[in-house]
């Protein structure tokens, strides 16, 4: 195998691994974006009584603490989902 063939093969490799990370990194915006959108449906719509991002602004653990496992709840079934 001489020096040109190398070439090929390497700039072959690092293209394709470009495309891969560029398309994880649109999976991971998309993913951000629908874990986002689902914590404000479920602010809005589904627990009315707590407005959570002003309750985690005055120290409400617990309402933290709910917010972080909803987001991490979403991510699991994204990451199920994109399996």
């Amino acid at each position: 195998m001489n020096e040109g063939e190398f070439a090929l093969s390497f700039w072959q490799i690092a293209r394709a691994s470009m495309f891969s990370a560029l398309v994880n990194v649109v999976y991971a915006l998309m993913a951000l974006l629908l874990v986002l959108a689902t914590l404000r449906f479920v602010d809005r719509f589904v627990v009315t009584s707590v407005d959570f991002l002003d309750e985690i602004r005055k120290g409400n653990v617990a309402a933290a603490i709910f917010a972080g496992l909803t987001v991490i709840a979403i991510a699991l079934i994204i990451s199920f989902a994109l399996r």
